[in-house]
């Protein structure tokens, strides 16, 4: 009714989307190749599933479900690059086993993951010898993300919450300097966040969950900027990029950002 709006409901029957396919996380990774990775896990089904995974990026791995035969392997001078120790191993548990490891490398030359429960994903890395946490049961792009950082020697940051001066937010930005923005990026969290931050500095922006859909977007009309996600199925940020600089001149192409 006019002035009081409506409410109603449907039942409709559709077919449920495929889920969505991340082909770099089934390919072998030029960062990671050749790595050689020692895996402590005393759960066999988890040790297959990341000796397997690792193995999928082109590295490889040793794996066992003793603490001491790892402990073993690193005071013979056997090498790796990375360590993967499950928190609560037989023998020894894994913080112990992490602070003997330390006794015979530091953590520039072997970097230790732990694998602990997701309940105790907020411990405090700078109480421990570890250098990344991995939350169980393992998320193959988180587990992708902390590889690739600690194999280009970047700090993974780790902690519970502190208290930290608070940002400042320009809410007034939109408004001093407007821009027609495109967000490109399939997962859901992602989106919501961006448009979060992009809301508090006066921006709207739309959405599109792939390169596909931001190439459409981009045909129905212009943007002056496209905020890409470089990892999104069916067409990833870079192939997008690709087609946007072939298909549109310099002067009417947008700017794009790649968010990785």
């Amino acid at each position: 009714k006019e002035g009081q709006g409506s409410v109603f409901h449907f039942t409709i029957n559709i077919e449920s989307a495929p889920a969505p396919e991340y082909d770099y996380l089934h390919e072998i990774q030029p960062q990671l190749r050749m790595k050689r990775v020692l895996v402590v896990e005393d759960n066999q089904t988890n040790q297959s599933i990341l000796t397997h995974q690792v193995q999928a990026w082109g590295m490889q791995p040793r794996a066992t479900g003793s603490a001491r035969e790892a402990l073993d392997w690193i005071r013979q001078g056997d090498t790796f690059d990375i360590v993967i120790v499950d928190k609560t191993t037989p023998e020894m548990d894994g913080a112990a086993l992490s602070d003997a490891i330390r006794e015979h490398r530091d953590a520039k030359a072997l970097p230790i993951i732990m694998l602990a429960p997701l309940v105790e994903r907020d411990i405090e890395l700078s109480t421990t010898s570890f250098d990344a946490i991995l939350s169980k049961p393992i998320k193959p792009s988180q587990f992708f993300d902390i590889l690739v950082d600690i194999s280009a020697g970047k700090a993974v940051t780790h902690r519970t919450r502190e208290a930290e001066a608070p940002s400042t937010f320009d809410a007034e930005m939109g408004k001093k300097y407007p821009l027609r923005i495109l967000l490109a990026e399939d997962n859901v969290n992602n989106q919501k966040l961006a448009l979060m931050v992009l809301g508090r500095l006066g921006y709207r922006a739309d959405v599109a969950g792939n390169g596909i859909e931001a190439l459409d977007a981009l045909q129905r009309q212009d943007y002056d900027l496209v905020l890409m996600d470089v990892q999104m199925p069916d067409m990833d940020g870079l192939e997008a990029t690709r087609r946007i600089r072939k298909q549109w001149p310099d002067k009417t192409s947008p700017w794009v950002v790649a968010m990785t």
